[in-house]
């Protein structure tokens, strides 16, 4: 009879762990952040505006979409400002996309970084991105096809990294990048649409230290994912040498297994850096009206590699010159190779007057079925 008696207060025990968590909280009581933004607060150089984007849980709600922004001195004490105003409880653990406004970035981004790589209940996994003008302002943006923008963002720079038209940056990268003597950040550059209601994956914002100094665009950020060894394949057109003076002729090729060799030289005190970008290639566009031999297939290859390597000098040009930002990571080739050199001088000072000689080497090894 004891040992029944104790069985069943046993029993009654356990049954009383079946009955759900103490502090469970319901999801509609919840406002659970997809996407965060960061901007620099209008005429306050000292504080931030952070925007907080979620799907609407509440059922029957008339908008898709809850957008939360406030202002504070940090990130931290923002998001508990808007907590003193909210009604639900802000949860930014699901946070996939971290939005830096044009500006905020061009002050520097270290500062912001610090809350996401400490703070154990922000997730440091996030994808990055720079929103041409204010990050609230994309965030808010209505789109047609999802109204749930955070999300929307993320698949687009996941779909746009497949094709090497942007890198794919997360906090942790990042943060690591800012702390890298040796090479300077990029992220991706989105801006919404002329009729505001989609986004454009436009190119690659360029950093020098922490700030943001410019972009490349279009094709100048493909050819940057190619000379920084990020591409895996990308679509190309260029001038085909049945271009005449007064008639331009393009193609376009598919460049795949794409390679960049980089090697530094340093004769006397003259240094200088060899960059040779190999690919193979595979032609889908060529408006000809008769099948191609072998010596036009050798006067294409000259063709393209003759505009990439324009391309890609302008790239070079615009690091080096205009925003003297070293991302592509020459000063550690230069480290590695001559360390007693790279200590002795400053790179960052001489990094926009090295020689930087460019090359490729493109073979066009399938021209298609109408050879």
């Amino acid at each position: 009879m004891k040992r029944c008696v104790i069985g069943v207060a046993i029993m009654l025990a356990l049954s009383l762990t079946l009955t759900g968590c103490w502090d469970a909280k319901q999801l509609q009581d919840m406002y659970m952040s997809y996407g965060i933004g960061i901007d620099t607060a209008e005429g306050q150089s000292n504080m931030v505006t952070v925007t907080l984007t979620a799907p609407t849980l509440t059922e029957g709600a008339k908008e898709q979409l809850q957008i939360l922004s406030s202002q504070g001195h940090s990130i931290d004490e923002t998001i508990n400002d808007m907590q003193a105003k909210s009604h639900q409880i802000i949860s930014v653990a699901h946070d996939r996309v971290l939005v830096i406004g044009e500006q905020a970035a061009k002050n520097g981004i270290s500062e912001y970084l610090d809350t996401f790589v400490r703070n154990p209940s922000i997730r440091n996994d996030m994808y990055v991105t720079v929103a041409k003008g204010k990050a609230e302002e994309l965030l808010n943006i209505q789109l047609k096809q999802d109204p749930f923008i955070a999300l929307y963002l993320t698949q687009l720079l996941e779909k746009n990294r497949r094709l090497s038209k942007v890198p794919l940056v997360t906090v942790v990268d990042l943060f690591g990048k800012t702390v890298d003597k040796d090479s300077d950040p990029v992220l991706p550059y989105i801006e919404a649409t002329k009729s505001k209601d989609g986004l454009i994956a436009r190119g690659i914002a360029v950093f020098a230290d922490d700030k943001y100094k410019g972009n490349l665009l279009n094709d100048g950020a493909m050819v940057f994912m190619m000379m920084s060894n990020k591409a895996k394949s990308v679509n190309l057109t260029y001038k085909s040498f049945k271009s005449t003076e007064n008639d331009d002729v393009y193609s376009t090729v598919n460049i795949h297994g794409i390679s960049n060799d980089i090697k530094c030289r340093l004769n006397g005190d003259k240094l200088s850096i060899d960059m040779k970008v190999k690919g193979d290639a595979d032609l889908i566009e060529h408006k000809v009206t008769r099948p191609l031999s072998e010596s036009d297939i050798g006067r294409e290859e000259q063709a393209l590699e003759r505009e990439l390597i324009s391309d890609m000098n302008d790239v070079m040009r615009k690091l080096q010159k205009e925003y003297q930002s070293d991302p592509l990571g020459l000063g550690r080739c230069v480290k590695i190779e001559y360390p007693d050199y790279y200590n002795n001088i400053g790179w960052k000072s001489i990094y926009p007057d090295v020689d930087v000689n460019i090359s490729a080497d493109i073979n066009i090894n399938r021209i298609g079925t109408s050879s």
